[in-house]
C-alpha cells in the first residue's frame, strides 16, 4: 500500500515538475538563431510526451506541448509554424497537440482594438492569410495545413461576431 502511495506521489511530483518546466521555457528546444534543430525539437517532444504518459496525463500533456509549439517562429519559407514544428505535427498527428497549437496561436494574439464600425475586418484578413498558407504547404505538410485551416475557421467565426456587433450597434 505504501509503495503504491509513494508511486502515485512520485508521479504527481513528476507531472508538476513537467508542467512547471513547460511553463518556464521561453524558447522552443532546438532554436538556433532563426532556425530550429529538428532533431532536438523532436527529442524534446518525445521525452515530454513520455513523462506525461507515465503520469497518466497524456491529453493534458499533449495539449500543453501544442500550446508551447504555438510559440514557434515562422519557417524559412515565411509561413508559420517553422518547418521543424510542422515535422512534429506530421509525425505525431495528435488531436490534442493540434488543439493546443490552435488555442495557443489564437490566444497569443491577445486583445485587439478596432474602430467602432470596423467589424471583423482584422479577423477576415488573418483567416485569408492562414487559408493561403495552408494551400501553399498542403502537399508537403497536410496535417499542418489542416491546423492552419482550423485557425482560419476560428478567425472567420470571430469575424462574423464582430460584424454582427456592428449591425446591432453594439
Amino acid at each position: 500500500d505504501n509503495v503504491e502511495e509513494l508511486s502515485q506521489e512520485k508521479q504527481k511530483q513528476r507531472t508538476e515538475t513537467a508542467m512547471k518546466l513547460l511553463d518556464t521555457l521561453s524558447i522552443l528546444p532546438g532554436v538556433v538563431g532563426e532556425d530550429i534543430n529538428k532533431d532536438i525539437l523532436n527529442s524534446w517532444v518525445d521525452e515530454a510526451r513520455a513523462i506525461f504518459e507515465e503520469s497518466g496525463l497524456v491529453d493534458i500533456g499533449d495539449s500543453k506541448i501544442g500550446t508551447y509549439l504555438a510559440g514557434s517562429q515562422v519557417g524559412n519559407d515565411g509561413i508559420w509554424p517553422h518547418e521543424s514544428v510542422r515535422d512534429v505535427l506530421e509525425r505525431i498527428k495528435n488531436k490534442q497537440i493540434e488543439y493546443g497549437i490552435i488555442c495557443g496561436k489564437i490566444n497569443a494574439r491577445g486583445v485587439t482594438c478596432r474602430g467602432q464600425y470596423a467589424g471583423g475586418s482584422q479577423e477576415k484578413e488573418l483567416a485569408c492569410r492562414y487559408k493561403e498558407d495552408a494551400e501553399k504547404i498542403d502537399c508537403i505538410f497536410p496535417n499542418t495545413a489542416g491546423v492552419l485551416r482550423s485557425i482560419a475557421e476560428k478567425y472567420e467565426k470571430q469575424a462574423v461576431i464582430h460584424d454582427q456587433s456592428v449591425e446591432i450597434g453594439y
